[in-house]
């Protein structure tokens, strides 16, 4: 939700994370992330580099279409009405996963390729890096106890089918 373009260079392949923006009591609140661990620069995929360059593109047009109107700033997530906010994220992935016949909250993903690629054998420094996390034995307490491998792979699949399902509806 913190991500905005300067952030990431698709050149380079990396995401820069050095923001969160968070729904509060006392509303949105954008601010750093909630660790010093948490200032991270990611490698993305290439599957994800064309997504986002694909994004950009659209999100161009819509910002030349609207103009002096435009609201969305430099937010990677953002519409010509202003960025979205994170209650509306959350809210159109309930949607999507309950259309999915996912039981599952849009915070799960998280955790979901954090065990994925414990799963796959990444390395536990590498992986805490990844998500941020100051000490790898954190990320392997949160991770590594998980349920039998298996198991994991399993619900991978079914979510991975689901979301495929969804996106063909």
């Amino acid at each position: 939700m913190g991500l905005q373009w300067e952030d990431i260079d698709l050149g380079a392949g990396t995401i820069a994370v050095r923001r969160a923006r968070l729904r509060t009591a006392k509303g949105e609140v954008v601010g750093s992330p909630k660790t010093s661990s948490g200032n991270r620069v990611v490698p993305i995929h290439p599957t994800l580099l064309d997504e986002l360059a694909a994004w950009r593109r659209v999100q161009l047009e819509e910002r030349l279409a609207a103009g002096p109107a435009w609201k969305g700033g430099e937010w990677v997530l953002a519409r010509a009405r202003g960025p979205v906010s994170p209650w509306s994220l959350s809210t159109w992935w309930s949607g999507f996963a309950k259309r999915a016949g996912v039981d599952a909250r849009l915070h799960d993903l998280r955790h979901t390729a954090a065990t994925l690629m414990a799963a796959a054998g990444v390395p536990p420094r590498v992986l805490a890096e990844m998500l941020g996390h100051a000490r790898a034995s954190f990320t392997l307490d949160v991770y590594a106890g998980s349920p039998a491998l298996h198991d994991l792979r399993e619900a991978a699949e079914q979510l991975g089918a689901a979301i495929e399902r969804a996106a063909r509806a």
